[in-house]
């Protein structure tokens, strides 16, 4: 303690001043680092696979809505869902054993909600999940660690991002039945009255045993604005369908407006569907039969490699030009210097 003393009493009140402040920038550097009062989301690598595979992973939100006689509350039901087809061309389900399953939800604030984990099951399998107020979810990520039917060990990541609100409602039509590629596709909504509030049911199905990847959202029609409603991602076996959720009448909404992307056979078909409540009361008896005369209907991908080679030319002929200003200067000085 002595030999400390006499080494502190060598120092001057500057160098003893320096010492203290950077024992305390240390101090409180490792308490930050100890016990942050942020927490820092890190998003996962994965990708939005729509082709075929052995293995497909779905992930479906539904936003229930409560009135507690001063506000509305809002929950969210998650369920994912993990299956496995023999082929491309027959959906006939395959066991796989699934060694370890995990899923996230990124949230609207751009944090991270851990969904579930499974240690070990075999496909099909499914969970549900109730995430409280607060959370919504922006994005759904997923990753399984499965025994493939070589008994070879795989690993699959998957991503679906929820659809973001549409600014308008412009191109939003009632039909709700569309034929392409020879394949029929049935998307439809029904809603029935419980007191003043509304029952809605939905599905989706379609004609065809091929591979295919369906993402749908819908929203609730208000007088304010849009709010989310229900929602599937992934979908690719069989036929879809909630029953029966209730939107309460608080929340004064007059019917619902849902967007699908469809992609099948290398095509992306984008659809959107808009009906009011009343009409889907009407609609109830024979609401399979309601055809729509024109669709909203689009190859994306058609869309997509027209701007992809118009960039390309463009790119050609930005490069083409600067080559021939550049030899067309070149060719000027070489003239400048040959007359001096």
């Amino acid at each position: 303690m002595k030999n400390i003393a006499k080494l502190i009493g060598k120092f001057n009140v500057a160098t003893l001043a320096i010492i203290t402040f950077l024992y305390i920038g240390c101090l409180v550097l490792i308490l930050i680092a100890i016990n942050p009062k942020y927490s820092y989301y890190v998003e996962p690598n994965y990708s939005h696979y729509t082709e075929y595979s052995e293995l497909n992973n779905s992930f479906q939100v539904v936003y229930k809505r409560t009135f507690n006689g001063e506000k509305v509350l809002e929950s969210y039901s998650i369920r994912t869902a993990i299956n496995s087809r023999t082929s491309e061309t027959d959906k006939t389900d395959q066991q796989f054993t699934i060694v370890k399953y995990h899923s996230e939800l990124k949230q609207v604030n751009n944090s991270e909600y851990y969904l579930s984990e499974v240690s070990s099951g075999t496909t099909s399998w499914a969970r549900t999940s109730s995430v409280g107020e607060g959370h919504e979810p922006k994005a759904y990520f997923g990753k399984i660690n499965y025994i493939d039917s070589n008994g070879e060990r795989q690993i699959k990541t998957f991503k679906e991002e929820i659809f973001d609100k549409p600014k308008n409602l412009k191109d939003y039509t009632n039909g709700n039945f569309f034929t392409f590629d020879d394949v029929q596709f049935r998307f439809f909504t029904v809603a029935s009255k419980d007191g003043d509030d509304y029952l809605v049911t939905m599905r989706i199905s379609t004609t065809t045993v091929k591979h295919f990847h369906i993402d749908m959202q819908s929203w609730l029609i208000t007088d304010d604005e849009l709010l989310p409603f229900v929602g599937v991602y992934g979908h690719n076996n069989g036929t879809w369908s909630v029953a029966s959720e209730r939107v309460i009448s608080n929340l004064g909404a007059s019917g619902i407006a849902c967007k699908l992307i469809c992609y099948f056979d290398d095509q992306e078909y984008e659809i959107h569907y808009k009906a009011n409540f009343s009409d889907m009361e009407e609609l109830l008896a024979n609401v399979e039969e309601i055809e729509a005369p024109t669709c909203n209907v689009f190859t994306a991908k058609a869309i997509n490699k027209v701007i992809a080679i118009s960039a390309v030319a463009l790119t050609i002929v930005c490069i083409s030009v600067v080559v021939v200003l550049g030899a067309i200067r070149a060719k000027r000085a070489k003239k400048e210097q040959n007359d001096i």
